[in-house]
């Protein structure tokens, strides 16, 4: 027992360390709470790590394998500091779909930890490829229904209509400033700016005058400062927000 506590506070030490360097040592470094949120995950995935190692029942040890996946995600989380510097600093978009997929990861391990958990409980006399076969559909269509656009479109995000409707008044709204001295008016970006009419994600013509107005009214808040985040990770967290709901519901369930 003394040799195997050891074990684990050298490795949980090494890769705190690893993790601390990685922090203090690049630049954009996030703040103090990311590093103790990936502390907290990194003591999780030690602990698991260890009890999958040790443990001899392969029916709990799946258990905490799943949960040693979930917290994983220190791992995407503790690189962050190094997206566009030393990894992918020739993609623009590196650090936008580190956090879309990052976020996506931790939610769909989440989501299978859970699950597994809830058809180990509900078919206690079924074997456990079956109770893995269950859990990973119950995932599978969830992931679908709510992230699949993610997955056909790494840059979904940036070609949501709201997205692309804010782009436009943002330029017009930023050349009418400079030009006039004063921030404009929704009518007078509506005079500059052509805004396309949406069905399924496609535009299918412009909108009218009247309702060219309220649109623009309805995005201008997100011209200001670093609100356009707000509208550009809307549909991400609304997935996300869909995929805690389901996962709360099968904690109920288990309990």
């Amino acid at each position: 027992m003394w040799i195997t506590n050891n074990k684990v506070l050298l490795t949980w030490g090494v890769m705190v360390v690893s993790l601390l360097a990685v922090f203090l040592f690049c630049p954009g470094s996030s703040p103090a709470i990311s590093i103790l949120t990936n502390l907290l995950f990194l003591t999780i995935f030690v602990v698991c790590l260890f009890i999958v190692l040790r443990e001899k029942q392969w029916g709990k040890k799946v258990i905490f394998v799943n949960f040693l996946l979930f917290s994983g995600y220190f791992l995407i989380t503790g690189i962050y500091p190094l997206i566009g510097n030393l990894l992918f600093s020739d993609n623009i978009y590196a650090r936008h779909y580190h956090y879309q997929y990052g976020t996506i990861y931790y939610h769909i391990f989440l989501l299978l930890g859970i699950s597994y958990l809830v058809i180990d409980l509900l078919f206690r006399q079924r074997g456990i490829l079956i109770k893995y076969l269950i859990s990973l559909s119950i995932v599978g269509v969830v992931t679908i229904t709510y992230y699949n656009p993610f997955f056909e479109d790494p840059k979904y995000l940036y070609n949501n209509p709201d997205f692309k409707d804010w782009t436009a008044i943002y330029f017009a709204s930023d050349k009418l400033e400079k030009e006039n001295g004063e921030h404009p008016t929704a009518e007078q970006i509506a005079a500059v700016v052509a805004l396309n009419a949406w069905k399924n994600g496609k535009p299918v013509g412009e909108l009218y005058e009247k309702e060219k107005i309220s649109r623009i009214s309805e995005l201008l808040p997100y011209v200001e400062g670093n609100n356009y985040l707000v509208l550009l990770m809307r549909p991400l967290h609304r997935a996300n927000v869909y995929m805690n709901t389901f996962t709360i519901f099968l904690i109920f369930l288990f309990f």
